[in-house]
């Protein structure tokens, strides 16, 4: 499989399609402080190594608000990465 950046992963047409679908099921706000007039991002609960980021589970996703996205112990520098064996 050939790398593709992780910015690059998101312009995908599969990943936007499916953030646009977690953003309508959490009725466009932020899940954890309802907001809706700021920026929103989708979250992942969790990453898995090789793993695409449109391949996740709905449930696994989340939308979140800039503010709230930045708490996440995931965020940007912050991430873990699991291993498909990690428990």
């Amino acid at each position: 499989m050939t790398y593709v950046p992780y910015w690059q992963q998101l312009r995908d047409p599969r990943w936007q399609k499916k953030r646009l679908e977690i953003m309508s099921r959490d009725n466009w706000r932020c899940v954890l402080c309802r907001n809706a007039s700021d920026t929103l991002n989708v979250h992942h609960g969790y990453y898995e190594k090789g793993q695409m980021p449109w391949e996740y589970p709905d449930a696994s996703l989340h939308t979140l608000c800039e503010k709230c996205h930045a708490l996440t112990d995931n965020y940007a520098g912050r991430t873990r990465v699991k291993d498909r064996g990690d428990a």
